[in-house]
């Protein structure tokens, strides 16, 4: 099995930080698979039950394609989520998790190739309640 590194990217993208250290590794199966963890970037703790999403994009750009397969998975307790079996292909990727903004960015996967992602999400801006005068609500961001 031969191994490749590549380059490593930092990219800002939606209020989201992502790392794409990438890691290609020649399969038997022929098929893709995109591994990470998806952490808090003002903490760096981890970020469970965050919901990762690759849908297959056409050619054109215009809804699913006609070959790719996409997938999806939750984050487990350490931010981790793995998604295999993935044709090679255009796909759009979002990781999304309540309290956060959410992560998209277009991805392309060829042969077997094996990514490993690092994704840091913001989170959002809350708005908290507070009395006022006379029964009103007011509202402090």
């Amino acid at each position: 099995m031969r191994n490749h590194f590549l380059a490593i990217a930092f990219l800002t993208v939606g209020g989201a930080s992502c790392h794409h250290p990438v890691r290609e590794d020649a399969g038997a199966d022929g098929l893709a698979s995109v591994t990470g963890i998806v952490t808090d970037a003002a903490s760096g703790r981890s970020v469970s039950r965050a919901v990762v999403r690759l849908d297959p994009i056409r050619p054109d750009g215009n809804g699913a394609a006609d070959n790719p397969s996409g997938g999806s998975s939750s984050t487990d307790n350490s931010g981790r989520f793995s998604i295999g079996q993935l044709s090679q292909g255009d796909y759009s990727l979002t990781i999304s998790a309540p309290s956060y903004n959410s992560y998209s960015s277009p991805m392309r996967l060829s042969g077997s190739q094996a990514r490993t992602l690092k994704v840091q999400l913001r989170t959002t801006s809350r708005c908290i309640p507070t009395p006022a005068f006379a029964g009103q609500v007011s509202t402090k961001c």
